[in-house]
């Protein structure tokens, strides 16, 4: 007992002791915007695009086509598109070519893309220069097809064609060739869905446009927030992954501040903030259009009011206002929540210090009672008021880490769902998820064609 002690003085001695208020003064403001800025620069170097295809078209019918004409001059090249979330899993686009543009056409690839390919340029084919056709054809096979642009290369500049549509039966087919100068010969991380944005960003912009919501696997805060961004920015990789990138930069300021006050130390609170502003995954995780930027922020909240909470303890002649931190806690856990069920792992360490706090307060209660010096009358008064302090503290948890929680849970899962939902419909959807997690076997890989390595070099 005697060497933990001794050890745990020499941590307290190595704690800045010219620096011993938990407030953030001068320095710590210059320190905390100095790192602020280059978490900024660094988020946002290579961040994504907004100059994305956003209009396009979308078939009512089987075998839609549209029949584009190649100007002289131009060689054909690679075929690419840019499609957006189809009524179908997998949708299919045959690509043919004539000389004439009369019957004559030859079919030069059918072309099936899953959900993966959505929101990012994808290569359809390649003329490989070799044909002399003028006239090339693109056939819809599907009802609910949605394609926002399609380009092909001159296979000499690499630059789109400006070819002219010469028949088609698809309204506002115009709009599938109109935005050719958002293309950037080929898919990168910064224009198109890299990872599991084809999930959460997806399941945003259905959310934010009262879509069928294909993502059903996660609570939907974490959808509901980069919808935020989508709403503002629009349907790119910008507007989707904007307010994560928000949310992660001011996770950092909260990691100075949390330090600040549980050390009471300028240093330590830098060399916290430090660690986290330049770990790989919060870095990685706060530039996609993902949920975990969001959880982490709930989170580190929630723990900075129960820390504040142990910190402060339980007056029993202040009862309401020792309550507020642990109650603002319980908010921000259940915001955690409905972003990840990962979000009630946190409920462990708070419920620890929920415990610490407790038996303290019961100690304190005691050792007042055992007092000689007291008289019996003051004694009775601090027990009632100990008493009332304890049923505050567990009313106020029941009320703060359980009503409360549910309570958010369930308005996001109606306003996801633009209704609000039965209590069995609601339960079954929790029971859904859990089946649906429990049982998962398929390895975690990038549905789009990036390794999490690829993610990691290209970021």
């Amino acid at each position: 007992m005697n060497k933990f002690k001794e050890s745990f003085t020499g941590i307290e001695q190595l704690i800045d002791k010219k620096n011993t208020d938990k407030k953030m003064v001068k320095k710590d403001w210059m320190i905390v915007s100095i790192l602020m800025a280059f978490v900024i620069l660094f988020t946002f170097i290579n961040f994504g695009t907004m100059n994305a295809p956003e209009t396009g078209i979308i078939t009512t019918n089987e075998d839609e086509y549209v029949i584009v004409e190649i100007p002289a001059g131009y060689t054909m090249g690679q075929v690419y598109f840019y499609a957006g979330i189809s009524q179908e899993d997998s949708v299919t686009m045959q690509i043919s070519s004539s000389k004439n543009g009369d019957t004559s056409w030859v079919t030069k690839k059918t072309h099936r893309f899953e959900n993966g390919d959505m929101y990012r340029w994808n290569k359809a084919y390649d003329f490989e220069s070799k044909t002399t056709n003028q006239y090339v054809k693109f056939t819809f096979k599907y009802e609910g097809t949605r394609i926002n642009e399609i380009v092909i290369e001159d296979s000499s500049t690499n630059e789109p064609i400006p070819f002219v549509i010469m028949e088609t039966n698809i309204e506002n087919a115009e709009t599938l060739f109109d935005e050719g100068d958002t293309f950037e010969g080929g898919a990168t991380n910064t224009n198109g869905m890299i990872f599991d944005e084809i999930y959460f960003a997806r399941t945003a912009f259905e959310i934010q446009n009262d879509m069928p919501i294909y993502e059903t696997t996660h609570p939907h805060l974490g959808k509901i927030l980069i919808g935020v961004g989508i709403s503002i920015f629009g349907m790119n990789p910008f507007g989707w992954r904007i307010v994560g990138a928000l949310f992660s930069i001011a996770s950092v300021f909260l990691m100075y501040v949390f330090g600040k006050r549980v050390f009471k130390s300028t240093l330590f609170a830098s060399v916290i903030a430090v660690i986290f502003a330049t770990d790989g995954l919060r870095y990685v995780q706060g530039r996609m259009g993902t949920a975990d930027s969001f959880i982490v922020f709930f989170m580190i909240v929630s723990y900075y009011f129960i820390y504040q909470f142990y910190e402060n303890g339980i007056d029993v002649n202040a009862i309401k206002r020792s309550m507020m931190p642990f109650a603002l806690s319980g908010i921000f856990i259940g915001l955690a929540f409905s972003v990840k069920w990962t979000g009630l792992y946190a409920m462990i360490g708070l419920f620890f210090i929920f415990l610490i706090v407790t038996v303290r307060s019961i100690n304190k209660f005691l050792d007042y009672n055992a007092n000689k010096n007291l008289t019996s009358e003051d004694k009775k008064i601090y027990k009632t008021r100990f008493i009332n302090s304890m049923l505050m503290l567990f009313v106020t948890g029941l009320i703060f880490f359980v009503i409360v929680p549910i309570a958010i849970y369930y308005a996001v899962f109606a306003v996801a769902h633009n209704d609000v939902p039965t209590i069995d419909a609601f339960i079954q959807t929790q029971i859904n998820m859990f089946s649906y997690h429990s049982n998962l076997s398929t390895p975690h890989n990038s549905s789009v064609g990036y390794s999490m390595e690829k993610v990691y070099i290209y970021i």
